[in-house]
């Protein structure tokens, strides 16, 4: 999938951000989450791997890991897309359509 970088306003994390996007005509939605987990100092590099390894595998399935954030202020961002079936999507904008 090609990627993109947009500004989008001022959010939360652990908010769903939607993106609607047209491409040759067609639309398709697209969601987003940013994601903030506690990053403590005092951990080795070896345990804050692990933190990351555990979130990411205890994440929600329908949601894929996109990016890895830089740590900073004691947390790291990280942000999934939700996955969807762009066959569905379609089927979902004709449906609206009818």
């Amino acid at each position: 999938m090609s990627q993109i970088c947009i500004n989008v306003p001022t959010f939360r994390t652990n908010h769903t951000i939607g993106l609607e996007v047209t491409l040759d005509g067609e639309k398709h939605v697209m969601n987003y989450r940013v994601e903030a987990i506690e990053w403590p100092e005092h951990l080795s590099p070896e345990e804050r791997i692990e933190v990351l390894r555990t979130y990411i595998r205890n994440y929600d399935d329908g949601w894929e890991l996109v990016n890895i954030g830089p740590a900073g202020d004691g947390v790291i961002p990280m942000t999934f897309r939700e996955r969807t079936d762009l066959v569905q999507q379609s089927l979902g904008e004709m449906v609206k359509e009818l």
